[in-house]
Formats: structure tokens, sequence, C-alpha cells
């Protein structure tokens, strides 16, 4: 079949066949969204109008995104985007991409201060912000807050300005070492973050979309994984009001070891933030 007669069904299946036979789970999925970012449709259409032909120059367009995928590259660097609670956000690599698992967070974060909340208005630092996913998030459901991005990554400061310009967030965006961009007396009502968490010599052994793929500043957590877990406990309440609320995601397994950091460092209360499945992906400590 020349390649200029070939239909959006045809291409989708010998592609989502090639991803199969490279060992991507999501081949199907990756293909139609890969074509959708091509043709600029929804993926709906191809199971509408499967017969819809697709030109020479699509075909070429769409084969140089399916070999960088075939090369383990993440779906979200080659489309540039990632979507999370619902809003496109702006990735590249250099940046960390958004988890579906961080949403929760987002979520606690609107229970503690959102409209049913007696808290209003917080002052919130998002610390590791990489894209600025969570800062972001509760910025446009809490349009009264002042919200604060801070990271160590010159990638993830540019990038997350850039999400706060197009999701319309006032926020700012601050470029350094965890607590070092803060004024001495600087307080925040939340200090919330997912910092690289996954111990050194566990990386390698991850899917290549991450071990190869997303930057190790954002996923080593040193020998342990604790590193930053440590550094951010021990220096966080300098910088929380006196009843300010301390969220940090949690990697898998490590829930029941950050809940001691936390109760060691005194904090008054200690919650879990759990998904739909039971799963423990963050905690909450309060001051008081």
């Amino acid at each position: 079949m020349a390649k200029n007669s070939i239909t959006a069904g045809e291409l989708l299946r010998d592609s989502a066949l090639r991803l199969r036979e490279a060992g991507i789970d999501t081949a199907r999925l990756d293909a139609e969204l890969l074509l959708a970012d091509v043709l600029g449709c929804e993926r709906i259409s191809f199971y509408t109008h499967p017969e819809c032909p697709v030109t020479e120059d699509e075909y070429q367009s769409f084969t140089k995104l399916l070999e960088r995928r075939l090369a383990r590259e993440p779906l979200a660097y080659i489309t540039g985007t990632k979507e999370f609670m619902g809003e496109d956000f702006a990735v590249c690599p250099g940046i960390l991409i958004p988890r579906p698992d961080t949403e929760v967070l987002v979520e606690k974060i609107i229970e503690l201060f959102g409209p049913e909340s007696e808290r209003k208005d917080p002052a919130i630092l998002d610390l590791c912000s990489g894209s600025g996913a969570i800062g972001l998030s509760a910025g446009i459901r809490l349009p009264g807050a002042k919200i604060v991005l801070s990271d160590v990554s010159e990638t993830a400061v540019v990038t997350g300005r850039r999400n706060a310009d197009s999701l319309s967030v006032n926020a700012e965006v601050r470029h350094g070492d965890l607590f070092e961009t803060l004024l001495p007396d600087e307080r925040f009502d939340l200090i919330v973050s997912n910092p690289p968490y996954i111990a050194e010599d566990e990386i390698k052994g991850l899917e290549p979309e991450v071990s190869v793929w997303e930057p190790r500043l954002a996923l080593s957590g040193g020998a342990d994984g604790y590193q930053f877990y440590r550094r951010i406990v021990s220096q966080a309440q300098s910088h929380l009001a006196s009843d300010g609320v301390l969220m940090l995601e949690a990697g898998d397994g490590q829930a029941q070891t950050l809940r001691e950091l936390l109760e060691n460092a005194g904090y008054a209360r200690i919650e879990e933030i759990r998904d739909l499945t039971g799963t423990v992906r963050g905690l909450a400590a309060f001051l008081v």
C-alpha cells in the first residue's frame, strides 16, 4: 500500500503493533495520541472515521514521532504536554513528568483551604516544583492563594513560569535549592513537595522512560531515598505559619519511615493521603 493512501485506522493498527513489540504496554493509546497530535484532532475520530486518509506529509511527521516513542522517549516529552488535574502542563526533557498519583495531594489541599474550609487565601510554597503541577493546580482552584514555586533546576523554573502564564495563575517562581530562596522570616500556611525520593541504586531498574529519559536530579533521593525528606522535614518548620501544614508525597513503601521522621520533628498530627485504591500517596503533617 502506498504511504500516501494509508488510512488513519491502518496506520494506527500498524504503529500500535510496532510499539507493542517494543515492550510498550500502552501501545494503542500512545499511537492514537501521537497521531491525534499530528492531525490536530480528537482520538474519538479514529473510531468514528477510521477510513480518513493520512497525507504523505502527515505520515512523515507521524513516523518521526513514532520513532522517538519506539526509542522509549516518554510520550509527554514528544508531545510537549501532560494532563494533570484536567489541565495541560508544558513539559520537556529535564522536567519530571507529572503523575496522576500526585493529584490526591492537590485534592487534599482543596480540602484544607477550599470553599468548605475556614482557612482562606493561604500562602502555599511548592518545593521541588518541576512543571508546577501541584502549586498551579492549587492556584487555579484557590484564586485568592499566594503561590510560590521553587526548584533547583533552571529548566523547571522556566517551565513553571510558562505554565503559570498559560494557566493564568499569579505565581512567583524562584530558582534555588529547597529553602534557600526564602527570606528568614517568610512563612507559609502550606509547604507541599513531591521531592526526589527514589533510592539511587533503584533507578537503573525502572522503565527506560524513567531511568534513561527523566532527569536524575528529579528522581534520586540519595542512597536510601530519604535525603530530601530529611532536609525538608528538618527545615520546614522555620518557614511554616504557627498553624501551618507540611505535605509530602510518599514513594511506594516509604510512608511509615516518613511518618517517623515527621513525628520525631514534633508535628502534632499526621494524616495519610490515600488514593481510591487505599494506597498511601502522601502525608500531611500539622503543627497544631
